[in-house]
């Protein structure tokens, strides 16, 4: 059997119909997109699966129910646009799936089909509509890191498991401070520090942060406001706070949405680790940004917002 480098290589090739070729990759050697090809005259080219060669026939691609993404042109490198790849070999194996090597792929539209992998794979821009069950139902959308299904569930196609595992591992949003804050005066408003979480449409999120404030001997409050630029359907939020001098004890705990203030009495001498958790259900029709405000409450003194405090958004699976 002849051998070619790429796919490349093999379209300046003069080869007559009936010969069995391979590639050792799609663009270079190695590259995961290596197949053979049964070369023909009169077949359909849309030089991703099938490739038109230097004469009149045509390169076929082989074993079209084993197809990867790399075998129609997907190159994986988080840059390159590869929609098209998706679109192809979908179209090409179905109704086998498609196996899509651990890789970022930009896709910058949607594709629909059904495709697994072994591991995580992450899709930079753009959705790929995935098959969930065996009636072979496309409705669930997979954006960022995530975890397709392995062959075994595939080959099973039965609702009882996942044939192709909805878009739930996506890559929580997580901001840090970079620096400390001195607080100064009680106005939310002015003292933004975790800004730009931007969140989708009707989801849930398990909302977790840690902060860190230097108490004031003074007694001054530390005021905190989770604010959502459009109303939210559900939120409810958990805050302990801790004094570090005496850290087996609760110095407070409050249950509330935290769309209002929150003033948390943070006398002490020591730092105080202020624990959030808990749940938001966003905007039924518009995407929604929250911001972490924080504050000097309007006792005397100033408060530290520490280097190192977070706030992180996780997507709960529904």
């Amino acid at each position: 059997m002849k051998t070619f480098i790429s796919v490349a290589q093999m379209k300046l090739a003069f080869l007559t119909a009936g010969q069995l070729v391979e590639t050792s990759g799609y663009y270079a050697p190695g590259d995961g997109g290596q197949a053979e090809y049964l070369i023909k005259v009169n077949e359909s080219v849309d030089n991703l699966g099938n490739h038109d060669l230097a004469g009149t026939t045509v390169a076929v691609l082989q074993s079209i129910e084993n197809a990867n993404v790399r075998q129609f042109g997907a190159r994986g490198d988080g840059v390159t646009d590869d929609t098209a790849a998706f679109d192809a070999a979908e179209t090409a194996s179905n109704p086998a799936p498609v196996f899509v090597p651990i890789a970022s792929y930009e896709i910058p539209g949607t594709v629909t089909g059904s495709f697994y992998s072994f591991g995580l794979v992450t899709i930079i821009t753009g959705t790929v509509n995935t098959i969930l069950n065996a009636s072979g139902i496309a409705s669930t959308t997979a954006k960022g890191i995530v975890e397709l299904a392995t062959q075994a569930e595939v080959n099973a196609r039965a609702d009882a498991v996942r044939a192709i595992t909805p878009a739930t591992m996506l890559a929580p949003i997580i901001k840090v401070k970079t620096a400390d804050s001195i607080l100064l005066d009680d106005i939310l408003a002015n003292d933004t520090h975790l800004s730009g979480f931007n969140l989708e449409i009707d989801t849930y999120y398990k909302v977790t942060a840690y902060l860190v404030v230097a108490a004031s001997a003074a007694g001054a409050d530390f005021k905190t406001d989770l604010a959502f630029d459009q109303s939210v359907q559900r939120d409810a939020m958990t805050l302990y706070a801790v004094d570090a001098a005496t850290p087996d004890t609760l110095d407070e705990v409050t249950q509330t949405g935290l769309v209002n203030t929150i003033i948390t009495d943070i006398n002490g001498v020591t730092d105080v680790g202020i624990y959030i958790i808990g749940h938001v259900r966003t905007n039924e029709s518009v995407a929604t940004v929250c911001d972490l405000q924080v504050a000097q409450g309007t006792d005397f003194g100033s408060t530290t917002f520490r280097e190192g405090s977070w706030l992180s958004f996780e997507k709960i699976p529904t």
